[in-house]
Order: structure tokens, then C-alpha cells, then sequence
């Protein structure tokens, strides 16, 4: 990835370097108003305005894009140092996109980028330590999302945007801005990794003051979602009167003005002075040792979870250990959706932004993880696409991750400690619809039979317990609630009651596992059933029936149509 107008304006003394990058659908010259204010309140700094690509329908890698931006702030700081001295003090600028970026160069630079393509050298750039101020001019800082509209986004202007981005996602269009969006890999990365660096207490220096600056009618951000951010930081939360989302960088006129100092003051005054205006109601609780989330699965709201929490406390009382027990669910997730990856996936980036929030939240506690069915597959998918996270423990349940999943690669990355894996008997729904895509693409699916089969990798810390007398929900019943809570709180002897154990998995569910393909061709069949169906009906007579290319086509849509929307409620 090259970015453009990568030189600096070099200043008279150049003591500075102040790095503006633009949002989306925008460039380099969309800044004029802000690079003006830089350069004449900091008449000795060098200004780096440079832009990447950031077209409506750009597919650039919002990763290459820091990487780059990386390089090229390292190049100008070897640059000053070749004109014979060396810059005091870096500022970082963003608005809206370009505010991620900026944030995701610096923690890049400290050395957080676990992430990175490995384009970019893993070890920390000196330049990181050189920031000294983050201003972010309405920065996305959660990432964007259109599941609820806004509070100040009109509704034809929601409606469109929730068409588009259907667009760009089932169509794998726009890569840069679905790169952006809430939970996506990028985003909760970069919010992982910030609290990361605000963790790390041997940091020096540490993370500097980051302002960010927030329109009284933005129509993309909320104050809320800024949580990671002021997260032990020293943040500041400053609101612009009758500012949007667009305008917070427009300077002109009798509005710009009250923008441009309050621009100036986040970029000039003293951090000590400084004081955020806009109060959001948040508290982190350092006293929490342990966190579990509770996740159900498909066809199914969850309501198991609500009666495991109490007996995990009951466990952790015993024990001793301050826990809290995260239940919120996705809703209602039906096979359809289960089966489409996209789907799948819009869960996994729903899962990662409760994630990060818990991880602002509770700075001090370990991670662990229950989840039965579909729930399984956010955390093997959260470890596979998102390399800054970490869990303590995990239980599974009706598994439907694929069974070769390499749990000894993130257990010796320290990304996680130890799973427990419930095998059931007679698990007829993992042994038919996630075997399929196993035996499709063997170990390039996500999804797999580890509910039916067990995983690959059986030595401990990956602990099988074989076999669940009963079906799919076996494992997730108020009887095993107790070994559940044990092992997710440290116990890896926790095991079941013999009563809930059987010696082998039940003939149905092992020939169903063995020709689960055939199952596979007989819904292929059903689904184009009117494509054989009427031209074999109007061949013996059974019915009366002309039909043309385009009628059976139109029919066969129609069909397909149906049993989508069948499959939506089911």
C-alpha cells in the first residue's frame, strides 16, 4: 500500500511533527481548515497531511493503510534527523476513519500489533515514543454500525446507509469502510490493544492525552462509545455546539470559528489544564478477578444461560474468586442464517465489541468463556480473526467448530489456558449440518463436527468428556451446571456425575455422521426442486403444465426465495 503527499511541509525550526489524516470519502485537501490552524499556531512544526486511498467503494486494507502511515511517519523523523536534529514532540490528528488510523499507527508503533500483515517489522518504531497528543475530530472509535439509528441520523439517510452497506457486504465490496465497522477485526484489535498499552505500567512514556472533540448533532458517533478510550487514560471529552459529523474539521463562517478554537484549545492548552465538558456515566471495577461470558446457540434465546450465572457465583463464592458473568445475547439466530457465513460472522463482530467493552470494564480480570452450539463459534472464530484477544478458560458444548482447530497454536501464544469440550451421544444436529462444511473444505471450514467427533487435539489442556448421554442441548442442563462452573473457574478435574455419562454415541447420530453428505444433496435437491420437479411432473403427465425457460426460472427463484424465509423462522 503507497500513500500520496507522503513529504512534510517542513516549518522554519521544525521542532514538530503534526501528522492529519482525513476520513472516509475524503482526501488531504478536506483538511485545509485544520492544516491553516496547525500551521499558524505552531509556526515551528512540520505538518504531514498525507492521503490513502478512501474512495466510496475503496477495497484498500485499513491494515496495509497503518503500515504504511507507519513507514511514512518513520521516514520524516529520519528525515529531520538528516537535516541535523531531532523532533520534541509528534502530534497525531484524525477525523471520523482517519481517527482509527491514527490510533492504530500508534499502538502499532508502542509495539502492540499482533495484527500486522508482516509487511511491517514487528518491533516497536522509536517514534512511538515521541507522541505527545491524539486528536480525534469525531472519531469512530467503536467502529460504525446501522443495527439502531442514531440519535441525530435522520431515517432516509439510515435507511440508505443500511442498504449500502448490505451491498458492500454480501457483495465483498468497500473493504476499507466494512473494515471499520463495530466489532470488525480492525476495530476491536485496536481497542483491545489501546487498553493493552494503558495496562502496561512499565510504559515509558505512557499513553499521552488523547482529546476527543464530538459534535452536539453528530449523526455517526456517540458519546458512549468511547470507553476503551478513557479507560485509565488521560482522556479528554471536549463537545462542539451545532457541529456534525462532517463538519467538525470546517473552520468558516461564525460556527467554524467556535470550532477552530476549540480545535486550538485541545491542540495548544497544557494537559494539566485541560478538562473534558461532556460527562459519560462510566466506572471500571479493578476489583473483578474473573470474567465469564455465557453464550447460547442457534434456535435458541439463551434462557440456560440465565440459570447457569447464578451457580457459577455460587462456585466463585465458594472459592472466593470476584466474578461477573456477562449473558447478553445476539437474539434469535435461525439455521439460515447459521448456514451463510456473512451471518455467522455479524455475530462474531457483535461478540468482540461486548468483548472489548468488558475488557475496559474489568482492566484487572481474566476472560473465560461458555458456549454451547453457535456460541462455540464466536470464540474459535474471535481467536482465529482476532490475534489481540486472550481467554483464561473455555467450555464447549454441541461444538460446531471444526474439529482440527488449532487449539496447541493459541494455547502456546498464551491466548488461552485450557478447554473442556462436552461430547454428546446422540447429537444429530452437529453430526448432519456442520459435518457437511467440514467434509466440504476439510480444515479450511470454520465450522465443524467437534460437538460429535471431538477435537483432533485431545491432550490436555484440551479436556474431552465423552459422551453426554442425550442430544444436542446434553451438556447444557441444570445437573451439569456444577461441573461447568468449576472448570471455567480453574478446576480441571471438574467432571460430570456418572448419571449424565454413557460408554458410546448412539447408532442414529454415528450413521448420520458418516453420511451426513447424503443430507447435504437431498436439501440441494429440495432447494432447486422445481428445477426437476415440473419438467419430470409434465413428462409422465402428471400434470397439465407449459412452461418456457424463463417461467421455471422465475418459479425456481421463487421457490428459493420461500425457503429462505422458511429457514429464517426455523
Amino acid at each position: 500500500m503507497r500513500l500520496e503527499n507522503t513529504v512534510p511541509e517542513i516549518a522554519g525550526g521544525s521542532t514538530s511533527l503534526v501528522v492529519a489524516v482525513h476520513g472516509w470519502t475524503a482526501s488531504s485537501s478536506t483538511m485545509q481548515h485544520v492544516r491553516s490552524a496547525v500551521r499558524d499556531a505552531m509556526p515551528n512544526a512540520d505538518l504531514l497531511f498525507p492521503d490513502y486511498p478512501a474512495g466510496l467503494f475503496s477495497s484498500a486494507d485499513p491494515i496495509e493503510i497503518t503500515e504504511a502511515l507507519v513507514r511514512c511517519i518513520g521516514d520524516a523523523v529520519k528525515a529531520r534527523e538528516t537535516r541535523g536534529a531531532r523532533y520534541e514532540a509528534i502530534v497525531l490528528i484524525g477525523h471520523s476513519l482517519g481517527a482509527l488510523l491514527v490510533r492504530k499507527a500508534y499502538v502499532f508503533a508502542r509495539g502492540e500489533n499482533q495484527d500486522h500483515s508482516g509487511y511491517l517489522r514487528g518491533a516497536p518504531q522509536a517514534w512511538g515514543a515521541l507522541v505527545s497528543r491524539i486528536i480525534l475530530l469525531a472519531g469512530t472509535n467503536r467502529g460504525w454500525e446501522l443495527r439502531q439509528k442514531a440519535r441525530d441520523l435522520s431515517r432516509p439517510k439510515w435507511l440508505a446507509f443500511n442498504m449500502c452497506s448490505q451491498l458492500w457486504h454480501w457483495f465483498r465490496l468497500a473493504r476499507l469502510i466494512n473494515g471499520a465497522r463495530e466489532g470488525a477485526p480492525f476495530v476491536a484489535n485496536l481497542r483491545i490493544q489501546w487498553i493493552n498499552l494503558l495496562r502496561d505500567r512499565s510504559l515509558s512514556p505512557p499513553v499521552p492525552m488523547t482529546v476527543q472533540l464530538l459534535g452536539t448533532v453528530d449523526d455517526i458517533v456517540d458519546e458512549r462509545d468511547n470507553v476503551d478510550i478513557q479507560c485509565g487514560a488521560s482522556f479528554v471529552y471536549r463537545s462542539v455546539p451545532d457541529t456534525g459529523h462532517a463538519n467538525v474539521i470546517d473552520f468558516s463562517g461564525a460556527a467554524g470559528a467556535v470550532r477552530k478554537q476549540i480545535f486550538l484549545n485541545a491542540l495548544l492548552t497544557d494537559a494539566a489544564q485541560i478538562e473534558s465538558d461532556m460527562l459519560v456515566d462510566f466506572s471500571s471495577e479493578p476489583d473483578v478477578a474473573h470474567v465469564v461470558f455465557v453464550m447460547h446457540g442457534i434456535r435458541d434465546y439463551g434462557n440456560w444461560t440465565q440459570r447457569l450465572a447464578p451457580v457459577i457465583y455460587e462456585t466463585a463464592e465458594r472459592t472466593s474468586v470476584n466474578v461477573r458473568v456477562v449473558t447478553s445475547g445476539y437474539g434469535y439466530f435461525p439455521i439460515a442464517g447459521f448456514i451463510l457465513q456473512p451471518e455467522r460472522q455479524k455475530n462474531v463482530r457483535w461478540f468482540m465489541d461486548q468483548y472489548t467493552e468488558a475488557l475496559a470494564k474489568y482492566p484487572q480480570a481474566a476472560m473465560s468463556f461458555v458456549g454451547h452450539s453457535n456460541g462455540t463459534y464466536l470464540l474459535a472464530s474471535a481467536l482465529a480473526r482476532y490475534p489481540a484477544c486472550a481467554f483464561e478458560r473455555a467450555v464447549f458444548a454441541g461444538s460446531v467448530v471444526n474439529r482440527n482447530f488449532p487449539w496447541s497454536k493459541h494455547i502456546n501464544e498464551s491466548r488461552l489456558t485450557a478447554i473442556q469440550n462436552f461430547v454428546a451421544s446422540a447429537d444429530l444436529v452437529v453430526a448432519i449440518f456442520p459435518a457437511i462444511f467440514e467434509r466440504l473444505r476439510k480444515s479450511k471450514s470454520d465450522l465443524g463436527s467437534a460437538g460429535h467427533t471431538g477435537f483432533a487435539d485431545r491432550d490436555p489442556p484440551v479436556y474431552e468428556v465423552t459422551y453426554m448421554r442425550g442430544g444436542h442441548g446434553a451438556a447444557v442442563v441444570p445437573e451439569n451446571f456444577e461441573t461447568i462452573s468449576r472448570f471455567v473457574l480453574g478446576d480441571d478435574a471438574a467432571a460430570p456425575t456418572p448419571p449424565l455419562l454413557t460408554q458410546g454415541q448412539a447408532s442414529p447420530a454415528v450413521w448420520a455422521g458418516k453420511f451426513c453428505m447424503v443430507f447435504a444433496f437431498a436439501a440441494i435437491a429440495f432447494a432447486l426442486m422445481p428445477m426437476w420437479a415440473v419438467p419430470l411432473g409434465s413428462h409422465f403427465a402428471l400434470f397439465d403444465w407449459r412452461y418456457t425457460w424463463n417461467s421455471l426460472s422465475a418459479l425456481t427463484a421463487g421457490w428459493l426465495l420461500t425457503v429462505y424465509f422458511v429457514c429464517r423462522w426455523i
